[in-house]
């Protein structure tokens, strides 16, 4: 049993193989709930442009690609496994091209400048090699007025404290790169509740206005 754990534990960062296919459909069942809920703390508008952080079997891409009706949805992942797996789950939306998946890095995402409204990861930021420099390339692809929302459910955390202190430190790496009106939100479910740090990028005119202010 010990064995199985420590082959599948490694699938979780980076899904490979027939194993790989297997997590994928794991966490399309297991992962719902805290998907779910962030995928409603996003306020999904059907002119929206929004792109996932690690879209592992496309779920949320699929989710959220029902609601945006006039805009765009984008995913990336640097597992081929998963993004197979997603653009089956997606086919008639990436056809229709009002979804485009892609293999590659958070943190050299393949889209200009303000390119995005929303932005979000759920539980993949502790996977980023630099998580500010991640954020901050996040930051680059938003629309002035934009957000990024970064959900995580610790299911290793023992307490409540332990799950609030996880999300504090989400809410800090958010302050690092530069993001601004943050908030942290949480929700209670099995086995353990789910945070999920939202910030915000400020029109540079409104930041200089209230740094002159300050």
């Amino acid at each position: 049993m010990k064995g199985l754990i420590a082959l599948a534990v490694p699938q979780f960062r980076r899904p490979s193989g027939m194993l790989g296919r297997l997590v994928g459909r794991y966490m399309a069942r297991k992962n719902q709930q805290r998907n779910t809920w962030t995928i409603e703390l996003l306020d999904v508008q059907p002119i929206d442009r929004i792109l996932e952080l690690g879209l592992g079997p496309g779920w949320a891409i699929e989710r959220i690609s029902q609601l945006v009706t006039s805009g765009f949805v984008a995913g990336i992942d640097h597992s081929d496994v998963m993004v197979r797996q997603a653009s089956q789950r997606n086919a008639a939306a990436v056809r229709e091209g009002r979804v485009r998946l892609h293999q590659g890095s958070a943190d050299e995402i393949p889209y200009p400048d303000k390119t995005f409204d929303k932005a979000f990861a759920v539980n993949v930021h502790m996977f980023w090699h630099d998580p500010i420099a991640t954020l901050e390339e996040i930051r680059r692809v938003l629309k002035p007025g934009g957000s990024v929302s970064i959900a995580l459910q610790p299911k290793w955390a023992k307490t409540e404290d332990e799950v609030r202190s996880r999300g504090n430190r989400i809410v800090q790496l958010l302050e690092k790169a530069e993001f601004e009106n943050i908030e942290l939100r949480s929700k209670s479910m099995q086995p353990v509740t789910c945070v999920c740090a939202i910030g915000h990028k400020i029109n540079s005119s409104y930041s200089q206005i209230r740094a002159n202010n300050s």
